[in-house]
């Protein structure tokens, strides 16, 4: 019985432990996607900007 009972607390244990190493790495990789995002349209906007701002040194 008493065998039993570690067992089971084992698995309560791992499952938590599973739990929270499932979150944790769910946050980092929300984070390392949303840092990758911004630096991306970081870069998409500079080209942009330098774009736009050819065509009016052109113009002028």
């Amino acid at each position: 019985m008493v065998l039993q009972k570690q067992a089971s607390s084992i698995k309560a244990r791992l499952l938590r432990i599973n739990l929270l190493l499932l979150g944790v790495t769910s946050i980092v990789i929300v984070l390392v996607v949303n840092v990758a995002q911004k630096r991306l349209a970081l870069n998409d906007a500079g080209r942009d900007a330098e774009r736009i701002l050819e065509r009016h040194l052109a113009i002028l």
